[in-house]
């Protein structure tokens, strides 16, 4: 049996005999790739290394040796941390997990190397990931850059100026607190401006307890309580009142605290400011005496006002209880004996004399002609008159007997009391009606009244 013969194209064919070349060519690229990391890794001025994904040393350069005075087998197989001064391996580690999660460090971040013999160096280092094909870190590749001597100096002038500025703090206090994972109730203090001295007298401020028991007990809970809620609001504004220097009395603080993430090593920190807040509170709670002094007062004028109507109201009362007695002595003891007069045989011009007196004595001791004289001036005298003998029960007759006057004049005026008092398209008796209001300083006034 014979197999197929395949036929190769010329193109092909061509291919084929280049494949060789191309091998060549890729290996050839490769070396002087290698050879040109290879340089420029040997041949840096700064340090480089590269580390395994858990960070343990598979290449260090001249540059990174020279710097920390070891050899490149003393480095090779050791970890990155040994060249880390020990307080800074929980940021460094941090950061190792946030590029092996696939974050990127844009910046250079500040560390303080150890080199062989146990010097601190600044320095600033970069990390970087490389991984294969499958996003599986592979290695680290870290950069470090020594600091220059300026640097430092830059920044130890400026830390020095801040923390000038904290410490000469007055009349308020700048805090900065870490937060206790194990006890939230209970941060540990990092930094408080001494003039936190001027406000309390404390052996310790750097306790917590010490600060706790020194805080009115009516305030301690809320204190506590907003400090718990400030994990979650990140914020705090809260007034306090704390035992002052020498136990001389409460002050009050105002407590502004805000809380802060480092964005390193993750670490929780609370910054603030406590204001001495003793003056304006105590110009409040003045005010608000005086408020409720004004307000006791006032009320203690309304109190009196009201004893005074009172008093006034009986003092009326007993007004008219003296009316009402000189009107009943009047009738009882000196109207009998005017009926008697009038009753005796009297010329004309003594019983003239003896009306004139009659109608002079109602005028004066009754209390309606009175309160109608003071209350309802558009009441002539006449009228007054009239109504005085009508709400003593005389008729119209007797009382134009009284006042010499024609009947038709009599009707006419009580036709127009009727009028004034609102009774003139009523049947109600004007007699009992001058009864009901005798006594009384209110009139109801009719719908034709003008006074």
């Amino acid at each position: 049996m014979r197999l197929p013969t395949t036929r190769i194209s010329k193109t092909d064919l061509q291919s084929i005999n280049e494949l060789p070349k191309r091998r060549r060519l890729a290996r050839d690229t490769l070396l002087d790739g290698d050879a040109m990391f290879g340089a420029l890794f040997n041949h840096a001025s700064i340090g480089f290394a590269v580390t395994d994904a858990d960070g343990y040393f598979k290449r260090v350069n001249p540059a990174l040796c020279k710097m920390l005075g070891y050899g490149q087998n003393d480095l090779l197989g050791r970890r990155l941390l040994r060249i880390i001064a020990p307080t800074q391996w929980r940021r460094l580690l941090h950061m190792v997990a946030m590029i092996q999660s696939g974050k990127k460090i844009h910046d250079q971040h500040p560390f303080d190397c150890v080199d062989q013999q146990g010097n601190r160096i600044g320095s600033l280092i970069d990390l970087s990931l490389v991984a294969d094909s499958d996003s599986v870190a592979r290695y680290i590749i870290v950069q470090v850059n020594k600091v220059s001597r300026l640097e430092p100096a830059k920044r130890g002038l400026e830390e020095r100026h801040l923390r000038s500025l904290m410490e000469s703090a007055s009349n308020f206090v700048l805090f900065r607190l870490r937060n206790n994972p194990l006890n939230q109730c209970q941060p540990q203090p990092v930094f408080i401006s001494p003039s936190i001295e001027e406000i309390v007298d404390l052996g310790n401020v750097f306790e917590f307890q010490s600060w706790v028991k020194m805080i009115h007990p009516d305030d301690v809970d809320q204190l506590l309580d907003m400090a718990r809620k400030m994990l979650e609001t990140r914020r705090m504004d809260q007034k306090a009142r704390i035992m002052g220097p020498g136990n001389k009395g409460w002050r009050w603080l105002r407590i502004i605290c805000v809380a802060v993430t480092d964005e390193i090593d993750g670490s929780l920190f609370f910054n603030g400011i406590i204001l001495d807040i003793t003056t304006e509170m105590n110009a409040t709670a003045a005010l608000k005496a005086s408020e409720k002094e004004l307000k006791d007062r006032t009320e203690s004028l309304s109190e009196v006002n009201t004893a005074l109507e009172v008093l006034l109201r009986k003092r009326e009362a007993d007004r008219m209880d003296v009316e009402d007695k000189m009107l009943g002595n009047a009738k009882n003891l000196i109207l009998p004996y005017l009926e008697k007069l009038k009753a005796s045989r009297l010329d004309d011009r003594q019983r003239v004399y003896l009306n004139l007196v009659e109608s002079n004595l109602n005028e004066l001791i009754s209390p309606l002609s009175q309160r109608m004289a003071r209350h309802y001036l558009n009441f002539t005298p006449l009228e007054i008159q009239v109504a005085n003998l009508v709400k003593e029960g005389k008729t119209t007759k007797d009382i134009a007997q009284i006042l010499r006057l024609s009947v038709r004049t009599i009707e006419a005026v009580r036709y127009t009391i009727r009028r004034k008092l609102g009774l003139k398209k009523k049947r109600a008796n004007l007699r009992s009606h001058l009864l009901s209001i005798d006594g009384s300083d209110t009139i109801a006034r009719g719908p034709n009244w003008s006074g």
